[in-house]
C-alpha cells in the first residue's frame, strides 16, 4: 500500500461503520447485515468477498453491538 491509497481505506471502513450501523439500527441480525451490506463500489481487489463479507461485515457488527 502506498500513503496515496490510506485515504481509500479509511473511506472504506467509515462507510462500513456507517451501513453496519444502519442496518443493526434496523433491527437486521448479522447474517442479513452481510447481505445486505454490500459495498459494490468497493470491490475492486481480489479478496473482497473473503474479507468484506467474512470479515470485515461481521467484526464491525459485533463491534457497533458491544460484543468485542
Amino acid at each position: 500500500m502506498h500513503r496515496s491509497d490510506i485515504p481509500y481505506h479509511i473511506e472504506y471502513i467509515e462507510e462500513l461503520e456507517k451501513r453496519v450501523g444502519s442496518a443493526i439500527e434496523r433491527g437486521l441480525e448479522e447474517e442479513q447485515a452481510q447481505e445486505e451490506v454490500r459495498m459494490e463500489e468497493y470491490s475492486g481487489y481480489s479478496m473482497y468477498e473473503f474479507v468484506h463479507f467474512g470479515i470485515n461485515v461481521p467484526a464491525v457488527y459485533e463491534e457497533l453491538e458491544g460484543k468485542s
